[in-house]
């Protein structure tokens, strides 16, 4: 019998809390916000999304902002 799971996965909606995280990720990590943008990335990290380059592109943009204990921490966090 069909369930609303099998709706959701066929939609590609299921995970959409993580997958809004991401995308919010990326609006406010391209807005220059990279504090909320770091936010996002870790409770879309939580949800069993994977993040691919988002924690290693936000570290290089911590370091090209000269904050560099950022950049580590987020590093640490791409490991």
């Amino acid at each position: 019998v069909p369930r609303v799971s099998d709706l959701l996965a066929a939609l590609r909606a299921d995970n959409f809390v993580g997958k809004a995280h991401h995308l919010l990720f990326g609006l406010y990590f391209d807005g220059g916000n990279l504090s909320v943008a770091e936010f996002h990335l870790d409770q879309a990290a939580a949800t069993g999304i994977a993040v691919l380059y988002g924690y290693r592109d936000l570290a290089a943009t911590y370091l090209d902002e000269g904050r560099t204990s950022d950049a580590l921490r987020v590093a640490g966090k791409d490991l």
